[in-house]
Parts: C-alpha cells; sequence; structure tokens
C-alpha cells in the first residue's frame, strides 16, 4: 500500500456484548437500521438514504436507496470475513454522486 493510501485509511473499533460472529451479522445485514448520518460524511443533500450491501460477501458493494428508489454505490467490499473483519470502500463527501 502508497503510503499516500495509508494515509487516508481509516480503522474503527469498537467493544459490544455480542460474539464476534453477531457483531458482524448486526453491522453487515442491519446497517440500514442503525447507520445515522453525520454532516462530515453525508452522501447526498438529501441525506444518506438506506445503506445495504449488495450483495453481502466478497465481491459486493455497499449502496444506498433513496426514498425515490435511485440507488447509489458508496464503495466496493475489499475484505469479507464473517466474525472476523469487514472493509470496504468509502466516497467521500466532495465526491459527485449525481444526487
Amino acid at each position: 500500500m502508497s503510503s499516500a493510501a495509508h494515509d487516508r485509511r481509516r480503522d474503527d473499533a469498537l467493544r459490544v456484548a455480542a460474539s464476534p460472529a453477531r457483531a458482524f451479522e448486526v453491522f453487515t445485514r442491519e446497517i440500514g437500521l442503525w447507520w445515522r448520518s453525520h454532516r462530515l460524511f453525508t452522501l447526498s443533500r438529501q441525506g444518506d438514504g438506506e445503506l445495504r450491501f449488495d450483495p453481502e460477501g466478497p465481491g459486493g458493494r455497499l449502496v444506498t436507496r433513496f426514498a425515490d428508489g435511485r440507488e447509489c454505490e458508496i464503495g466496493p467490499v475489499r475484505h469479507w470475513q464473517p466474525g472476523e473483519r469487514v472493509a470496504f470502500g468509502w466516497r467521500l463527501r466532495s465526491t459527485q454522486m449525481g444526487i
């Protein structure tokens, strides 16, 4: 990984009272239920829509669906190891999503 790419990488961690498998399941399958928009990370002027992985697993994408039915890819799934690790790309607010 180049130093420029490494500088943009973000790793976050949170401890929860759940098994790793259950925490992974809730994070990935229910992301649309718990994700809350933040002004620094909004995807469009209309908000974030409803996030989901499509399809779930390797080769998938994190997408959002807006109330009017439009969908937009947020980023590709880079790692999908249930109970261990999930990593995905994320478009920055400055990225034009056409929305």
